[in-house]
Protein backbone atom coordinates (compact mmCIF):
# COMPACT_ATOMS: atom_id res chain seq x y z
CA UNK A 1 0.00 0.00 0.00
CA UNK A 2 1.14 3.61 -0.95
CA UNK A 3 -0.01 6.83 -0.55
CA UNK A 4 0.59 10.03 -2.55
CA UNK A 5 -0.19 13.59 -1.48
CA UNK A 6 -1.26 15.94 -3.87
CA UNK A 7 -0.98 19.86 -3.72
CA UNK A 8 -3.42 22.26 -5.33
CA UNK A 9 -3.63 21.52 -9.03
CA UNK A 10 -1.95 18.14 -8.98
CA UNK A 11 -3.52 15.95 -11.44
CA UNK A 12 -3.80 12.28 -11.59
CA UNK A 13 -4.62 10.46 -15.61
CA UNK A 14 -5.16 7.21 -15.92
CA UNK A 15 -6.34 5.39 -18.60
CA UNK A 16 -6.83 1.84 -20.59
CA UNK A 17 -4.40 0.82 -22.98
CA UNK A 18 -6.55 1.95 -26.24
CA UNK A 19 -6.26 5.68 -25.85
CA UNK A 20 -2.20 5.39 -26.65
CA UNK A 21 -2.99 2.74 -28.93
CA UNK A 22 -5.15 4.19 -32.12
CA UNK A 23 -4.42 2.43 -35.18
CA UNK A 24 -5.53 3.46 -38.91
CA UNK A 25 -6.75 0.78 -41.02
CA UNK A 26 -2.90 0.43 -42.43
CA UNK A 27 -2.67 -0.84 -38.61
CA UNK A 28 -0.36 2.23 -38.37
CA UNK A 29 -0.10 4.14 -35.36
CA UNK A 30 -1.82 7.31 -35.16
CA UNK A 31 -2.03 8.52 -30.99
CA UNK A 32 0.66 7.10 -28.83
CA UNK A 33 1.72 7.82 -24.98
CA UNK A 34 4.60 10.74 -26.47
CA UNK A 35 1.35 12.58 -27.99
CA UNK A 36 -0.22 12.18 -24.70
CA UNK A 37 1.62 14.37 -22.54
CA UNK A 38 1.48 17.74 -24.33
CA UNK A 39 -2.01 17.45 -24.41
CA UNK A 40 -2.58 16.82 -20.78
CA UNK A 41 0.04 20.26 -20.09
CA UNK A 42 -1.91 22.11 -22.90
CA UNK A 43 -5.41 21.36 -20.25
CA UNK A 44 -3.77 21.26 -16.77
CA UNK A 45 -5.69 24.13 -16.51
CA UNK A 46 -9.10 22.55 -16.87
CA UNK A 47 -10.85 20.72 -14.27
CA UNK A 48 -10.98 16.66 -14.49
CA UNK A 49 -14.21 16.25 -16.67
CA UNK A 50 -13.21 19.42 -19.03
CA UNK A 51 -9.58 17.36 -19.54
CA UNK A 52 -10.92 13.96 -20.00
CA UNK A 53 -13.35 15.74 -22.68
CA UNK A 54 -10.77 17.38 -24.53
CA UNK A 55 -8.05 14.31 -24.80
CA UNK A 56 -11.19 12.13 -26.44
CA UNK A 57 -11.72 15.04 -28.37
CA UNK A 58 -8.33 15.70 -29.35
CA UNK A 59 -8.06 12.10 -30.35
CA UNK A 60 -11.17 11.83 -32.45
CA UNK A 61 -9.93 14.78 -34.09
CA UNK A 62 -6.77 14.05 -35.38
CA UNK A 63 -7.01 10.82 -35.75
CA UNK A 64 -10.28 10.69 -37.57
CA UNK A 65 -11.79 8.20 -35.36
CA UNK A 66 -15.68 8.14 -34.81
CA UNK A 67 -15.24 5.41 -31.94
CA UNK A 68 -12.66 3.50 -30.86
CA UNK A 69 -12.25 -0.78 -31.61
CA UNK A 70 -12.42 -1.63 -28.13
CA UNK A 71 -13.55 0.17 -24.51
CA UNK A 72 -11.85 3.52 -23.47
CA UNK A 73 -11.23 4.22 -19.72
CA UNK A 74 -10.13 7.37 -18.30
CA UNK A 75 -10.25 8.59 -14.57
CA UNK A 76 -8.67 11.87 -14.26
CA UNK A 77 -8.85 13.47 -10.71
CA UNK A 78 -7.64 16.97 -9.82
CA UNK A 79 -6.94 18.69 -6.54
CA UNK A 80 -8.77 21.67 -6.27
CA UNK A 81 -7.19 24.68 -4.79
CA UNK A 82 -7.80 24.98 -0.98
Amino acid sequence: ERSIEFSANDILFMYTDVLTEVLSAEKRVLFDQEDLKPLLVENAEKDAQALSDAILQHIKKETRAHSFTDDVTLVAVKKKTT
